[in-house]
């Protein structure tokens, strides 16, 4: 091998592109890169951050970020601010005087809000140099890099200047001659952030921000006021250094209305405690109508749009907000889709606020490299974020409890003063305590009345047994659809290898065999179709005296078909024995209950790793001389991670694909037929099993 000749030295250089690379590309929305310099004033050890906006309305205006923090002198300047990735705060754990745990250590922020405009202007004032400092000034003209292939040929003074009197201490950013005018919507965009950045939850705070932007005194305000007090319930929850979980829900008032056992917090018996560091979760929720607002200070109109800004669940890390989390768009506990999925007092991104807080000492979440966001992947923060959507979870299923005793409350007062209102009019007409030419008016008014108060029962009841009904046929869909989707995709298949059989020899029972197979599926299919439209028929709404055993035998031929000769190897099996007995009621009612159990039966029997040769589904009545009683059971896995008692709550499942709303409607369904329900986890065949009971139509 030939030696090397000659000598000298080699060093890396940097083409002026990279600056545009690591700055608008690095951070490309306006508002993180002047929210960057208002942490980096955080980290200086502020109280008061401004920023002002200066003719942006146009092309050439001005953004001016002042801060009255410690400052700068010379050598931090030199050999920290103006090194592109290199920071002072980097290795340190606190602020110098307010101990603040630093936000922030890469030192590359700055250069995304730095180059908004086409010069940036920086004056800092170090409190280190006591009552008569320096002021220290730079100036950064982006054009010039345009004219030189490499960053290293651009050079520009640090100017110093001491005007011989007491100067406060602090640093000025005047960013100059923005090269767009900025939207309404990143002048929206910015407010929330600052707001956020000023940390609206506490009262008091050692770090303010304060925002100028002639012609949106509006957002001016979303910086500075909040409406925590105003919110209708308050979440309180941690997890402690053991990683134990508590919480708690607040009325308006302040008073402790629900306290949650741990147990309901972490998400099912297998989890014992979160591995992650002490974590603070807080959600604050609105009733965003005027009745709800009629004993606050604001009005409901305030309230919403302040929510429409700072509204959603953020991070703060060692104090201090963290992107994207609770950015527009990014709802990062998915509130939105599971208020979709279950709206039932769930609250979303546009009804509540809240704060996730995590000082972790011991560094256990790990930045992403552009500082937006954590490493999404490790166990610290997938902890934090079930431990979040758990406690979002149990408060929906409290506030549900408790509106579902207020409407029986309601109704059983409203039933109350029907009843009572009644007597009483009668009372007064039959004793004679009217005029007599008045008393058949009365009563003819009463009458009509009561006519009109029936149909109009009626009517919301033949709608409601309309729309269970159709969400019962939903249902049955989305768990019946692989059954009857799969097979109609390989239908082409074999109608070509039917083709191909016949214009061969010797192939007349394979395509025998394939006829059938076609012929089967199409069974099927036939059978999924009228199952959807028998649970649809209006005449099944009427009310009328079941014979419970027959409704039984004909929704699981529907079954039955649908489950032949499929992988499932599913068998329902029937054991009636009522004897002929019948129910007052409608038979969609009947249905809806059969329809239900039987569909969530399949559902646990399908479930993953669930290793069962046989898969069974028994149905069984049993009648006495006043009630008939109807068990439904299965051999799945069981009732699982949640109690008895929130199975029947609108939106709680144990199947990932589930709704959440099969049980509520048989519940629902066994109330309106004046039935009584219940469950055990493991039952006679070790799955689930359901118990009903009715009164008999002659006993009615």
């Amino acid at each position: 091998m030939s030696e090397y000749k000659g000598s000298g030295h080699g060093h890396l250089r940097f083409d002026s592109s990279v600056l545009s690379k690591l700055g608008e590309e690095l951070i490309p929305k306006f508002d993180q890169g002047i929210t960057e310099l208002v942490r980096n004033a955080y980290d200086a050890d502020a109280d008061l951050c401004t920023v002002e906006l200066i003719g942006i309305d146009d092309v050439g205006g001005t953004i001016l970020v002042t801060d009255d923090g410690l400052g700068m002198d010379r050598k931090q300047l030199e050999d920290g601010w103006l090194v592109i990735g290199r920071s002072g705060k980097k290795g340190k754990t606190q602020t110098q005087t307010k101990k603040r745990a630093p936000v922030g250590d890469k030192g590359l922020g700055r250069l995304a809000a730095l180059r908004l405009g086409s010069r940036a202007v920086m004056f800092s004032v170090p409190a280190s140099e006591g009552m008569f400092p320096n002021v220290y000034g730079a100036l950064i003209n982006w054009n010039r890099y345009l004219e030189k292939s490499v960053v290293e040929d651009v050079s520009f003074p640090i100017k110093t200047v001491n005007l011989g009197k007491p100067v406060n201490h602090g640093t000025q950013i005047r960013i100059r001659n923005i090269s767009r005018k900025l939207s309404s919507t990143e002048i929206k965009n910015l407010a929330r952030s600052l707001a956020l950045l000023a940390n609206p939850f506490d009262d008091i705070s050692d770090f303010r921000v304060k925002l100028i932007a002639p012609g949106y005194s509006d957002l001016e305000n979303v910086v500075s006021k909040g409406y925590l007090d105003d919110a209708e319930f308050r979440v309180f929850s941690q997890i402690d250094d053991q990683g134990n979980p508590h919480a708690c829900v607040y009325d308006w008032k302040g008073d402790v209305i629900w306290t949650a056992d741990p147990k309901e917090l972490l998400g099912g018996e297998k989890a014992k405690i979160y591995y992650a560091p002490s974590t603070t979760f807080e959600l604050w929720m609105y009733t965003l109508n005027k009745s709800a607002f009629t004993k606050r200070s604001s009005n409901v109109g305030e309230v919403r749009d302040w929510l429409s800004t700072v509204g959603g669940v953020h991070f703060y890390y060692r104090g201090f907000r963290v992107h994207p989390y609770g950015d527009s768009g990014h709802d990062w506990l998915e509130m939105n889709l599971s208020r979709v999925r279950s709206p039932e007092l769930r609250p979303s991104t546009n009804t509540s606020i809240g704060r996730v807080m995590v000082d972790d000492p011991e560094g256990l979440l790990k930045q992403k490299t552009d500082r937006l966001g954590f490493i999404e992947e490790d166990l610290a923060f997938t902890e934090i974020k079930r431990f979040s959507q758990n406690v979002l979870n149990w408060v929906s299923k409290k506030r549900i409890e408790l509106r579902d005793l207020q409407k029986e409350s309601v109704s059983r007062a409203s039933h109350r003063k029907l009843t009572e209102g009644a007597r009483k009019v009668k009372n007064i007409v039959r004793d004679n305590r009217m005029p007599d030419d008045l008393r058949d008016e009365v009563r003819s008014a009463f009458q009509l009345i009561t006519h009109a108060t029936k149909s109009q029962k009626s009517v919301l009841e033949e709608d409601l047994k309309l729309y269970r009904a159709l969400a019962t046929a939903g249902a049955t869909a989305a768990v019946f659809s692989h059954e009857v989707g799969k097979p109609l995709s390989d239908i082409p298949g074999r109608l070509k290898s039917i083709e191909q059989l016949v214009q061969s020899d010797g192939g007349t029972e394979k395509v025998a065999e394939r006829i059938r197979w076609i012929s089967d599926y199409l069974k099927r299919v036939g059978s999924f179709a009228k199952l959807q439209l028998a649970l649809l028929s209006r005449d099944k709404r009427r009310v009328t005296t079941i014979p419970v055993d027959n409704v039984i035998g004909e929704v699981i031929n529907y079954f039955d078909l649908l489950l032949f000769d499929t992988s499932s190897n599913i068998k329902i099996k029937l054991n009636l024995n009522s004897n002929s007995a019948e129910i007052k009621g409608s038979v969609s009612l009947i249905e809806s209950i059969i329809v239900n159990c039987v569909t969530n039966s399949v559902n646990a029997l399908r479930s993953k790793g669930y290793p069962m040769d046989e898969r069974v589904i028994e149905i069984e009545t049993l009648s006495s001389s006043e009630r008939l009683q109807l068990i439904i059971s299965d051999n799945g896995p069981g009732i699982k991670d949640v109690s008895k008692d929130e199975i029947w709550l609108p939106g709680v499942t144990t199947s990932k694909d589930g709704t959440g709303f099969g049980l509520t409607i048989i519940k629902d369904s066994v109330n309106d037929l004046g039935g009584t329900y219940g469950v055990e986890e493991q039952g006679k065949l070790g799955g689930a099993s359901f118990f009903f009971s009715f009164p008999l139509s002659k006993n009615e």
